[in-house]
């Protein structure tokens, strides 16, 4: 059984939205959109199992199995965005986009508690790991972009 969450986008703090539209004589349309915040993006999941391990030769190594997996995912980044849209009696509409990504930090934790397995009946065990954490800044005009990526913790699994 599985149980997901995901909280996308929750503006933590931001500039209010810059939308202008400029009309010229009926011929041209440009509208300007322009967006500044920082954003925070989690995902909760939670996975359990259970079962019971059966060996036909040997009913000593029988037994039960139970686990819970959960794991947050969590995304912090700054961006500013900015989309301006024309419209002219002798084009078709069209949009041109630039999103610009200064910082944006990644972080992962996973964990497993389980009573034996699938595979042997070994009692308890627990295990929190860490992933890397990534730093990353980005920019984009259109669908064109370039990104800089930094590994700043190596991760890290403590059982």
């Amino acid at each position: 059984m599985s149980v997901s969450c995901t909280i996308k986008d929750t503006t933590l703090w931001g500039l209010p939205s810059y939308t202008r539209k400029y009309s010229f004589a009926g011929l041209a349309e440009i509208e300007i959109m322009i967006e500044a915040g920082v954003y925070l993006t989690t995902s909760i999941d939670v996975m359990g199992y259970t079962g019971r391990r059966t060996m036909q030769c040997s009913p000593y190594d029988e037994c039960f199995f139970a686990g819970v997996s959960p794991s947050v995912n969590v995304s912090l980044r700054a961006t500013c965005e900015a989309i301006v849209c024309q419209d002219t009696l002798w084009t078709d509409p069209d949009c041109y986009g630039v999103r610009v990504t200064p910082a944006s930090l990644n972080v992962s934790i996973t964990g497993d508690v389980r009573y034996n397995s699938e595979t042997d009946c070994n009692g308890l065990s627990c295990s929190i790991t860490v992933a890397p954490i990534e730093f990353v800044a980005d920019i984009t005009v259109n669908s064109v972009g370039a990104s800089y990526r930094q590994i700043i913790f190596s991760g890290v699994t403590i059982q």
